[in-house]
């Protein structure tokens, strides 16, 4: 009787410090940073300019990532239409990330290591007078690309 109560008590500790071990288990984790990132001027009509965004992302983390949403933060774009300055549409706040379709880009599938390239249109706004009138500046000072987010793929 002892010894099986010695067997039953060695064989609880031993699955207890397996469910430990294995419990503490680190996941892996998925990083994805923008490796390249170019801002094009556009005429859109006769009174206003975008920018356009394109670029590059790489899969840096250890796993695949899906459904990677890319997009833009304009810090020192304003929020309110006015002539001759660049402004932002369909944001949450500043630093936050545009809304609109046509204003962010989703790459489905991003295996490990890897590169995709991203391409959205809209980042920021001008209208100039008179028709026509480049704008006063190339391109807003404080203008980046950022991944809003993305999931990991699970094996």
């Amino acid at each position: 009787m002892k010894s099986y109560i010695r067997l039953i008590s060695i064989t609880l500790l031993l699955s207890l410090v397996c469910v430990c071990l294995f419990a503490c288990e680190k996941k892996k984790e998925g990083k994805v940073e923008v490796t390249a990132q170019e801002f094009v001027l556009r005429a859109d009509t006769d009174h206003s300019y975008v920018i356009d965004a394109k670029g590059k992302i790489k899969n840096t983390g250890e796993v695949d990532v899906k459904n990677i949403v890319v997009t833009s933060v304009c810090k020192s774009c304003d929020e309110i239409f006015s002539v001759g300055k660049w402004f932002i549409t369909g944001s949450e706040g500043a630093e936050g990330s545009q809304n609109n379709p046509e204003q962010k880009d989703t790459i489905a599938y991003l295996p490990a290591g890897k590169e995709a390239e991203f391409n959205f249109q809209e980042a920021a706004y001008m209208m100039v007078l008179p028709k026509g009138s480049p704008p006063t500046s190339e391109k807003p000072e404080q203008i980046e690309v950022k991944i809003v987010s993305f999931d990991v793929v699970e094996k």
